[in-house]
């Protein structure tokens, strides 16, 4: 599984990512960004699939604010 980081999500908000809702996700870089829907668990594993195809392989996927 690829590895989803929540750093610059944390920094943003000063909380860790939990609940439910419409998630952002992206690399590092924040040129390539998507959204998911349902709970942060179920958005984590929805964008693992996502960057199958919007993200260069082993590219860290990152939840944004």
């Amino acid at each position: 599984m690829r590895e989803v980081r929540t750093e610059k999500y944390e920094w943003s908000t000063g909380k860790k990512p939990r609940g439910y809702g419409n998630w952002a996700f992206g690399n590092r870089s924040e040129t390539v960004v998507w959204f998911e829907f349902g709970s942060y668990a179920e958005a984590k594993k929805k964008a693992v699939v996502t960057a199958k195809e919007k993200l260069p392989n082993g590219e860290t996927i990152y939840a944004l604010p």
